[in-house]
């Protein structure tokens, strides 16, 4: 399980959030400070009703500590938290305020509104439900289950509620903007243009206005920007360009504005301008949304050190949960988790009543550092839950103990039917068991349960893709790329799907996007010119990278290079290729990857054996990761019958590129060659955990299990599985099952037979 577990767990309504949400929900904290226990509620309304919210969270919540269920002092500790940006912190006293009948209504539209803040759908919906159990007819209450409803994806119910509102109150102009984006998102582009006609009408500002409409400029707000992307996707660029520039004029600091410019001019490829929206945004208004935004963008960058500036001092000046927490798992992606841990230990500490969710990322974070007893020992106050048994599961699962693990898995989920991320985790241990199908429907459960998922929908479609169900994938990551549009690796598996499947439209359209994507222009060259050379042939390849203004002696444009040395080798050009790569070296004498590709073209041109292993030792020097560097390391060892480190470096090639099991397969058929079978076996197993799809690693195990004679039916399920993901001639699965025929076992032997007759009849 790797760092982005935190995107994972949208729990309806305890999930974890990372930058590319907002945060955690959180627990109550006592604050350093506040005026005394005596202090009367009435003296806090009055600090509310004249907008004094900060000043108040202090004494609240000594109050909240003294008498933990009075539902007058949670309900005001709920408010101040909500009108002070601590939308996560709220839930928690205002689930304590909900439950008293008198507060019910006024605590559960506060409930709802920090849900939605926090974008906790499933318990915004929730919240709002019950208050409209009370009070049907309650407008806000109906406004918050149209923005639920819209966060969720259900936009037919949005249109219904909406519907109501306007029936109710037919001035409601709250509402109006809704019902332009629900209509956009069903694709109703009539509905959604008289929608526009009609919300333009109602929302322009009246000549007599005197006093600020803080709700209407709200909505106009967001009208502006609706109106650019309108106007964008009905092919006027220029129109769509003049009306984000007045958004960005008018509403300079709006949070929605200033995000959806930055969504505009990084898909029309102008990040640049984007960058200086969101930086002028923040330079007049150094507000926690916005220096959130700027640590996400300077991380998208890849300014890691500014990212992690903004955070460090976020955390330092709140020294709140919340704030360690995003510190925390900025430390996770980077798979730095001694960072991490210490982090989020300070998230655990900061208040004393933390969310479970702050305790389940601490416990995590401990599992993914290899502390599997300290996790342990972290998550005791979840025993009994079904966050409880998760992490019970991980670290089972990281121990290897998968059957157990998935036990304890669907144990959560029993809990937890909806519990989007138990399915997630579930379906992963169900891939590492070889059960496909049931990981399969894992993975529709979580994205059925929270369409945000991401993690599930890419993995369901990468095993799609792999089991063959081209359409199905191809399918299923236009979702994906639909809902994260600025995501790069979700453009290359369209473009690569969609080239599988002929819809060259859409290879076309998915090249565009990625290279208006900041920092992909060379990947999107890279992939353009495999395409051309596969129909062009390697010259019309390189002409397209030569002729491009992409600058090859960047680091980031490193793949676009590795592409061009590639088709000049095949034309026999190797002192081109060569001049290419030592004018990236003179350039960037650091980059590792431009040592690695030296070291490869020296590999392929026969060069001597002393420059290539230097070439590839200066690589892991500057990078220890560098995966195509080690893989050349281990080809000059096991050419020297350097078998056992030839061995280890393949393996950690192979851990360095997840994407790639050639250095695994390697590493295998070495050990084939030279260790005893057991020995086989558990390194052949080893590998295919960590390359769940690779159809040679699961005909490489089969043929040795079957060899060991003790396992039949483990060799006939490797051998299946080889024939799952196949995608050849099925040579590969063929030579598998012919192991197992030969097995003694009768009943795995013929099952072996018949799918042989199968295979060779498909292959003639």
């Amino acid at each position: 399980m790797n760092g982005k577990m935190r995107d994972w767990l949208r729990l309806s309504g305890e999930g974890l959030r990372t930058l590319a949400g907002t945060l955690a929900l959180l627990g109550i904290a006592i604050a350093a400070g506040g005026c005394s226990r005596s202090e009367p509620l009435e003296t806090i309304r009055e600090q509310h009703a004249k907008g004094n919210y900060q000043a108040t969270v202090g004494s609240l919540r000594e109050l909240v500590d003294a008498n933990p269920t009075e539902s007058d002092a949670n309900l005001l500790l709920g408010l101040a938290l909500l009108r002070t940006g601590e939308a996560g912190s709220a839930i928690w006293p205002l689930r304590v305020a909900v439950k008293d009948p008198e507060l019910a209504i006024e605590a559960g539209l506060a409930l709802t509104e920090a849900s939605l803040e926090s974008r906790y759908k499933d318990e915004a919906i929730q919240a709002v439900n019950a208050v409209l159990s009370l009070d049907p007819d309650n407008l806000p209450a109906l406004e918050m289950r149209v923005a639920a409803y819209q966060e969720s994806g259900r936009n037919e119910e949005a249109i219904a509620e909406i519907e109501r509102v306007l029936e109710l109150d037919p001035t409601n102009k709250k509402v109006l903007v809704p019902r332009i984006i629900a209509y956009l998102a069903m694709e109703k582009e009539e509905e959604a243009e008289e929608a526009l006609a009609l919300a333009q009408t109602a929302l322009e500002p009246s000549p007599e206005k005197t006093a600020p409409e803080q709700m209407l400029d709200s909505s106009r707000a967001k009208l502006c920007v609706v109106t650019g992307m309108f106007t964008f996707e009905r092919g006027d660029p220029e129109g769509a360009d003049q009306q984000y520039a007045k958004c960005v004029e008018t509403y300079p600091v709006d949070l929605l504005v200033v995000r959806e410019s930055i969504r505009y001019y990084d898909g029309t490829g102008r990040p640049d301008r984007a960058t200086e929206i969101l930086k002028e945004a923040f330079a007049k208004e150094p507000t926690r949304p916005f220096l959130t935004m700027m640590a996400e963008r300077m991380e998208m960058l890849g300014d890691i050190e500014e990212t992690e500036r903004l955070l460090r001092v976020e955390a330092q000046e709140r020294n709140s949960s919340n704030a360690w927490f995003v510190l925390g798992d900025h430390f996770v992606k980077r798979d730095m988790f001694d960072q991490a841990v210490e982090a989020f230990q300070k998230s655990v500490d900061a208040e004393p009543d933390v969310s479970p969710m702050i305790r389940f990322a601490h416990a995590d974070t401990l599992i993914q550092a290899g502390e599997y007893e300290r996790a342990r020992k972290a998550a005791t106050k979840l025993e009994g839950t079904a966050l409880g048994d998760l992490i019970e599961g991980r670290v089972l699962a990281a121990e290897g103990k998968f059957e157990e693990a998935l036990v304890s898995f669907e144990s959560g989920i029993g809990l937890w039917p909806n519990n989007p991320g138990a399915r997630f985790l579930a379906g992963q241990t169900a891939e590492q068991l070889g059960r496909f199908e049931e990981a399969a429907s894992h993975y529709r459960e979580a994205i059925r349960a929270d369409k945000s998922q991401n993690e599930a929908a890419l993995c369901l479609a990468s095993l799609q893709e792999a089991s063959g169900e081209y359409v199905q994938a191809l399918e299923r990551i236009g979702h994906y790329v639909r809902s994260h549009p600025v995501d790069p690796q979700g453009y290359i598996a369209t473009i690569r799907l969609a080239q599988l499947l002929g819809q060259h439209e859409i290879v076309k359209q998915g090249l565009v996007r990625l290279a208006r994507l900041p920092g992909q222009q060379g990947v999107a060259l890279s992939v353009s010119a495999n395409l051309v050379s596969q129909h062009a042939g390697p010259e019309g390849s390189i002409k397209l990278i030569t002729n491009s203004p992409v600058d090859l002696t960047d680091p980031a444009n490193e793949m676009a290079l590795d592409v061009l040395v590639e088709n000049l080798l095949k034309l026999d050009r190797a002192k081109a290729a060569e001049k290419y790569v030592l004018a990236a070296l003179e350039a960037h004498p650091e980059s590792a990857e431009f040592h690695a590709l030296h070291g490869y073209l020296m590999q392929r041109r026969g060069a001597a054996i002393p420059a290539r292993r230097g070439a590839f030792q200066r690589a892991i020097q500057l990078d220890e990761s560098q995966a195509t560097a080690l893989r050349g390391l281990a080809m000059l060892e096991a050419a020297e019958e350097n078998y056992d480190r030839a061995i280890e470096l393949y393996d950690r090639a192979s851990r360095a590129d997840p994407e790639q099991a050639g250095p695994a397969i390697a590493a295998l058929r070495l050990l084939r060659k030279h260790a005893p079978l057991e020995e086989q076996e558990a390194r052949g197993r080893e590998f295919l955990l960590r390359h769940l799809h690779s159809a040679i690693l699961a005909s490489e195990l089969a043929q040795i299990v079957a060899t060991r004679g003790k396992d039949p039916a483990g060799a006939l399920g490797f051998a299946r599985r080889s024939a799952r993901f196949d995608r050849g001639a099925h040579g590969i699965s063929i030579r598998a099952f012919e192991a197992v025929a030969e097995m003694a076992s009768e009943s795995a032997s013929a099952e072996a037979r018949s799918a042989l007759e199968q295979l060779r009849a498909e292959k003639s």
